[in-house]
């Protein structure tokens, strides 16, 4: 597990949690990328003040360069992807992890903006009738309905 007193860390100020760590090194592990992040991630989640599940960072791409490979994991939340909620996992051609970003949005702060509750979530019909209600009130749409 990762120790942050024996890190480099940028904090957050507002939310309290590390955002950039580094100034470290794994031991090699074994495994692709991606098995390699999703491990480091289960161990060390508490540590890094992710608050959200692992089942709720999804893998999104592993990009490669001469030196290094990055893999990206993006934060939903209810099944809805946060909008720059990213968690980068940079792991070294010797498959040891270096550095760590985390632009994850702490749940709490989500749950305070988006219910969970979908009874809150308007139906289809009632998106389609507001629809109507408002290209009435504000003019035609560009495509007519074909009958």
């Amino acid at each position: 597990m990762i120790d942050l007193r024996n890190c480099k860390v940028r904090w957050d100020r507002d939310r309290y949690v590390p955002r950039k760590v580094y100034g470290f090194e794994t031991e090699p592990l074994l495994g692709s990328p991606q098995e390699i992040a999703e491990a480091f991630l289960k161990e060390n989640m508490e540590a890094l003040k992710i608050s959200a599940s692992l089942a709720d960072l999804k893998f999104d791409q592993t990009t490669e360069s001469l030196g290094a490979k990055t893999v990206l994991f993006q934060q939903n939340f209810n099944g809805t992807p946060i909008h720059g909620a990213w968690v980068a996992i940079h792991i070294n051609n010797q498959n040891r992890i270096f550095m760590v970003k985390n632009d994850t949005v702490p749940v709490s702060q989500l749950q305070k903006r988006i219910p969970r509750s979908k009874a809150g979530l308007l139906s289809s019909s009632k998106v389609d009738a507001l629809i109507k209600k408002k290209v009435k009130e504000y003019g035609v749409l560009d495509s007519a309905v074909k009958k």
